[in-house]
């Protein structure tokens, strides 16, 4: 009887220690903690592509994700491989430029060398949502490809779909919203205009969708050259106030997608292209300065460090877009952060 008495003595004792334990409070750290400083810099810096279904090969919103990668974070930060950031220091002033500062590099190393604590999760801030909708309200014109397309597994592949905008007037777009149809096959995203069709014949002489187009859309680009267009980490954006970029009536929009397997198992994507024209307040309008970009042709000669935008190193493969009439320096373009 007495041994049956220590042995559920032995199992209560056991029972309760292990219930303390798992309701012990987190130790307070006088240092940085996930909870508290670290996560408000990687929602700034790193969750737009650290994120669950994007390009980055790990998560970064919750501190399960994040602490086991603690020692790579803090090299990767501190030599300033992260984030990713191409433009040598002294090419020129950007506007949304990536980089952390000195001070949250700092704080990042000083986390993970106090063994990165996670802290008090009441502290935590609200997390970005990174679902499917649109971050910048209801579009005013949606486009994609009418039918999806596969990659190949094992290559890169460029190509442009054509996509008819169906509108009978010039319309002025001051902000764009891309959302790639599979993250981890499409590389990138330039959006064309084609004004004269030559897009569509080239679509047709093609049997897959769309048609390959490595370096330009593969047609003669007017003034009226680009929308933008998409990278990984890249959010909708909008252009200053009374800025738009002009979408000619009946026009076509080209969406050039670079496509590069990650995990070699390329889904369907079907790319879709979000459009927001310029207005006051509900009232569409034209604005008063039209944004129009130059496009060098890769045959061009290199443009000078003034004008470049890329900074040195870049790939002369892509068609660059500059900017014309539009001060960056001065007037920096507005994002939506998420």
């Amino acid at each position: 009887m007495s041994r049956k008495l220590l042995l559920a003595a032995a199992v209560l004792f056991l029972f309760l220690g292990a219930r303390q334990r798992a309701v012990r409070q987190p130790a307070v750290s006088s240092g940085p903690t996930f909870s508290n400083e670290v996560v408000r810099i990687f929602q700034t810096h790193c969750q737009s592509c650290h994120h669950e279904g994007d390009i980055a090969p790990f998560s970064l919103t919750n501190y399960r994700e994040a602490a086991p990668w603690a020692h790579v974070i803090k090299f990767m930060t501190a030599t300033r491989q992260m984030p990713p950031w191409k433009p040598a220091a002294g090419c020129g002033d950007f506007a949304d430029a990536r980089g952390l500062t000195a001070e949250e590099i700092a704080t990042i190393g000083r986390w993970v060398d106090a063994g990165a604590p996670e802290g008090d999760r009441s502290q935590l801030p609200p997390p970005i949502n990174f679902g499917g909708g649109w971050s910048l309200g209801e579009p005013d014109l949606v486009v994609a490809y009418p039918e999806s397309y596969t990659a190949p597994s094992s290559e890169d592949m460029y190509r442009c779909f054509t996509i008819p905008t169906n509108q009978s007037v010039d319309r002025y777009v001051a902000g764009i919203d891309v959302h790639p149809g599979d993250r981890s096959s499409v590389h990138h995203v330039i959006a064309f205009l084609d004004t004269t069709g030559q897009s569509a014949a080239l679509d047709a002489a093609d049997p897959q969708p769309g048609y390959t187009c490595f370096g330009g859309p593969g047609f003669d680009l007017s003034a009226d050259a680009t929308l933008g267009g998409w990278a990984p980490g890249y959010r909708a954006f909008t252009l200053p106030d009374d800025v738009g970029l002009r979408l000619p009536a009946n026009s076509r929009v080209v969406l050039q997608v670079h496509y590069h397997s990650h995990d070699g198992h390329p889904r369907p994507d079907r790319t879709e292209f979000a459009m927001y024209f310029s207005k006051t307040g509900m009232v569409e309008r034209q604005p008063h300065r039209e944004l129009r970009q130059l496009v060098i042709e890769p045959t061009q000669p290199e443009p000078s460090a003034e004008s470049r935008p890329l900074g040195r190193g870049h790939d002369r493969r892509d068609v660059h877009r500059l900017p014309r009439g539009h001060d960056r320096r001065r007037e920096p373009r507005k994002r939506d952060r998420g």
